[in-house]
């Protein structure tokens, strides 16, 4: 059986959107961003190779970019670009003056998607004394309120269509918030939270 046969039903026709990670933060760069993977998705109509090719010339549309900013266009552990910036919502906008400079629409032809990697920044929260979520890297700490409306904002204010790890594995009750207000909006995914636990992943009636 072929792999897509295997994970998309022996009907399966097309291979899955990839979710291509271009900017790098956290714990995978020496930067200063604290939210972990920056990536783009091409949608559409459009076949594999053509996702491929779009994914491609807005990568390095973004490294020019940076160049002409004179950012750094060094990478972290992931490929990802990884200059130190303002803060994370600037490295979004980076992205999206990107793809408008491929030529591209972003929310039509490509859609962002974040690893927020939100359980390394519950564990540094915790170094310091205080439960919720501390964005290390620029020395700003969030409430668990306040991470959930920082996620919300996010996605309101960019084409965000999937959002990985956006709060701590053992946080279920902001789990249960975050998934109530944006769950039939965009795609959540559980990395931290399912990938190493079988037991969460198996039925229950």
């Amino acid at each position: 059986m072929e792999l897509y046969e295997y994970i998309g039903g022996l009907q399966a026709q097309e291979l899955p959107i990839p979710m291509m990670n271009i900017l790098n933060g956290g714990k995978h760069s020496e930067n200063n961003i604290s939210i972990q993977e920056f990536m783009i998705m091409p949608i559409g109509r459009i076949t594999f190779a053509e996702r491929l090719k779009r994914g491609a010339e807005i990568y390095h549309t973004l490294k020019q970019v940076l160049k002409e900013k004179e950012y750094s266009v060094g990478v972290g552990d992931e490929g990802g670009f990884a200059p130190n910036l303002e803060n994370e919502e600037q490295a979004l906008d980076l992205i999206i003056e990107a793809i408008k400079k491929a030529g591209y629409e972003p929310g039509k032809d490509i859609v962002l998607a974040l690893d927020i990697a939100s359980t390394e920044m519950y564990e540094e929260a915790k170094k310091t004394g205080k439960e919720g979520y501390y964005f290390w890297k620029t020395n700003q700490f969030k409430t668990k309120q306040e991470m959930i409306q920082y996620v919300i904002d996010l996605c309101n204010k960019y084409p965000i269509a999937s959002v990985e790890d956006g709060l701590a594995e053992e946080d279920w009750e902001s789990w249960e918030e975050l998934t109530s207000k944006l769950g039939n909006k965009i795609q959540l995914v559980g990395d931290d939270l399912f990938v190493t636990n079988p037991e969460r992943l198996s039925y229950r009636n």
